[in-house]
Formats: structure tokens, sequence, C-alpha cells
């Protein structure tokens, strides 16, 4: 018996991950700290999500970067098996396309292990709708994040710069393309606005620069998800829709 007639055997028996392993139905693999951090309180606060417990009803997994080469979604000796770790994967990664005009097909450039991953999904010996491929509709996790979260996690992480120079900022969705990390367009802003400081090394950078920049992703995000009102803003780039996917697609699979 292959590994696709014994699932259907345990399936049949009622078995599933979370009744005889110390893990869930559903389990949902990110990238890395940031994208973990973010889908979790995103889950969390979703009306529907306050039902769902992680470590039972899901868990997170990290993939990490150039990991993802050595997963599949098939029987293979040579890489790591997502669905024997758990039944109903959810693969999420961000989509890394950095020129516009290539978000009109973004599914076809998505990096070739990004890719993989997908055709392997979609092609894989499961009954229909037992594991989900997202990737983000921004260039990365990020760019769906509100404007008014990216001020307030300013505001916290940069402890000398004032409200007027935030405001000064100009910070707006309109100015903020798909292709753009966040930390890019901050540096882009801070520049424009002339709100600068000098390194040791005589580089012009965004003032604060270390506390919001790409070494500092995880905990700037952490900010960014501890606005007040965050669960009622508006997610940008349709960030939303995935979100329900997300928990709609564990609600299905979670007992």
């Amino acid at each position: 018996m292959d590994k696709v007639g014994a699932f259907q055997v345990a399936d049949s028996l009622g078995l599933s991950p979370s009744r005889i392993l110390f893990t869930s139905n559903v389990v949902i693999w990110v990238e890395g700290p940031s994208d973990m951090i973010y889908w979790r309180k995103i889950i969390s606060i979703h009306p529907k999500g306050t039902n769902l417990i992680e470590g039972f009803d899901y868990s997170f997994l990290m993939y990490g970067g150039k990991c993802i080469s050595h997963l599949t979604a098939m029987e293979t000796n040579q890489k790591l098996d997502i669905t024997s770790i758990c039944r109903h994967p959810i693969f999420i990664v961000d989509s890394d396309i950095d020129e516009i005009s290539k978000y009109e097909k973004p599914s076809e450039n998505l990096k070739e292990s990004a890719k993989i991953i997908m055709n392997l999904f979609n092609d894989a010996k499961n009954p229909p709708g037992s594991n989900l491929f997202l990737y983000s509709n921004g260039r990365e996790m990020e760019n769906y994040l509100p404007i008014d979260s990216i001020k307030y996690a300013l505001s916290m992480v940069v402890s000398d710069l004032t409200a007027d120079e935030i405001t000064q900022l100009n910070l707006n969705d309109s100015d903020w393309p798909v292709n753009e990390k966040y930390y890019e367009m901050l540096d882009r802003k801070f520049r424009l606005s002339k709100i600068t400081v000098e390194t040791k090394a005589g580089e012009v950078k965004g003032k604060g620069f270390t506390k919001w920049g790409e070494k500092n992703k995880t905990e700037f995000v952490k900010f960014c998800l501890e606005l007040d009102n965050f669960k009622n803003l508006n997610l940008r780039h349709g960030g939303e829709v995935q979100v329900n996917q997300i928990i709609d697609f564990i609600e299905r699979w979670r007992n």
C-alpha cells in the first residue's frame, strides 16, 4: 500500500494527526518569523478565527528561504514530504516579484522553488481541496500591512522620531507600489522628506533605519500588529481574501 492509500484507510477509520500525533490537522508553512507573527495575529483577530485553537486546529512550521527546495508534496526519497508531516498543509510564499508588470500573471513569475511546490500541490494524488497554496499579492507579506500600522510602528521603534516628522513622510497607499518592500518604501520616503542621518561610513540613511530596516523586520512587524484598532483596518492588496481562504480551510479540516 502506498502513502496515499494508507491515508485513505486512516481517514475511513476516523484517525487524524491531532488525535494520534503531537501535531494539528492543518499545518501552515511560512517562510520566517515575521510571516508567522503576522498570520498568527491575523487569524486570531478574525471573527471566525477566535474559535480556532493554535496547536490543535492548526499549527505553524517555518521552511526558511532556501529550505523550500527540500520540500515536496509527493512521495520521494530525496525530499521531505509535506503531507507526511500533516495531511492538510497550507503553504504560503512571498511572491518576491520585483516588477509591477509581472503582477499581471503572478503565478507565472514566482521563483522556481515556489512553482514546484504549487505544481505538486495541484498534482498531488489527494482529495480535491485537501491542501492550499497561497502566494502574496504584493512582493512580501508586509505589503498587506495598513499604512496606519506602519506609522504606529515607526512611532514605537524610533524613540526620537516626532509626530510632525511622521506626518512629513506623507505615507500613503498610493505611493507604496505593490513591488516595493516596506523598508525600501520607508527609506525612500525618509530621503524625500530629508529626515535622514549619516552613518560612520558616510552613507545617508533614513532616520532610525536600524530600527525599521530589513535586519529588524520581525520586531517592526510585531509593533505594526500591536496597533489598538488593527483589526478594524483593511489589509492592502486584498489580504482579507487570503485570510478568509485560510480560515475556511482550517474550519473544514479541523476535526
